[in-house]
């Protein structure tokens, strides 16, 4: 699950990222209350939304590092 914290670890700014949400029809209030699905976003291929699955694979220990 991609969320707030997310978007806050690569230090994207909060309206830049629900711009591109809102343009794929995704709910921003959602997001912040519950997040989105990792696969949600992984599935559009957007390099930005790529780089936000990626901070919530490293925060769930999904990925490791080095």
């Amino acid at each position: 699950m991609v969320t707030l914290a997310d978007v806050r670890a690569v230090r994207y700014c909060h309206k830049g990222t629900r711009r591109a949400f809102l343009g794929r029809g995704w709910s921003w209030a959602d997001f912040l209350t519950h997040g989105l699905p990792a696969s949600l976003l992984a599935a559009t291929g957007d390099a930005m939304l790529l780089k936000l699955v990626a901070a919530a694979e490293e925060r769930h220990g999904l990925i490791r590092r080095g």
